[in-house]
């Protein structure tokens, strides 16, 4: 991951509902990111590169669950942001979150399922300001020792430090312009 200036940050979601990629692939678009979608973790592991800047992973797929795609990310040592997706229990998500940060990957917060999108909308923003900043090049040079970005407020979708630092800040966000490939199931557009 390196300075891109004009260049759009690369993302990957990995999720084995194809409405979700969908509609995560729309909005991170949509908010300038070049986004490509895996639906079968193994296609994943074969798309994986290191110059991956975020990656969207669900925990729950079959063949290959989110858990063993972490260690895959530890052991290739990359440097992507991770954000978590599921709908499973917050302390099976916070697990997972552990494993992550115990693995030396840079989690970047989770989202529950069903998506909301001004909370996707957040994580992005987050995720950008957070490259734009000395740090972050820094630290994604250097790699980053034990401990992801922050813990998260699952719930809520958006990490802790968002919290302290901007409240009231997903209030702000407006539903993005883009159009998915058919009608988007309402009970991903809880907001």
């Amino acid at each position: 991951m390196v300075d891109r200036g004009e260049n759009l940050f690369k993302a990957i979601v990995v999720d084995d509902d194809p409405t979700i990629c969908e509609f995560v692939t729309a909005i991170a678009v949509n908010h300038g990111l070049a986004v490509t979608s895996a639906m079968d973790p193994r296609d994943f592991k074969a798309a994986y590169t290191e110059d991956l800047d975020l990656i969207f992973l669900d925990l729950y797929m079959p063949s290959i669950d989110g858990i063993e795609l972490l260690r895959f990310l530890a052991d290739s040592q990359s440097q992507a942001m991770i954000v978590i997706m599921s709908a499973m229990e917050e302390d099976i998500v916070a697990a997972a979150e552990n494993i992550s940060t115990d693995h030396g990957l840079r989690t970047l917060g989770a989202l529950r399922k069903p998506l909301s999108p001004k909370k996707l909308i957040s994580m992005i923003d987050h995720f950008k300001s957070m490259a734009a900043t000395d740090s972050y090049k820094a630290d994604a040079a250097q790699g980053m020792s034990r401990g992801g970005v922050g813990r998260t407020a699952v719930a809520e979708g958006i990490t802790r430090r968002d919290r302290q630092s901007a409240p009231g800040r997903l209030a702000k966000h407006e539903l993005p312009r883009c159009h998915v490939n058919g009608p988007i199931r309402s009970s991903l557009l809880r907001a």
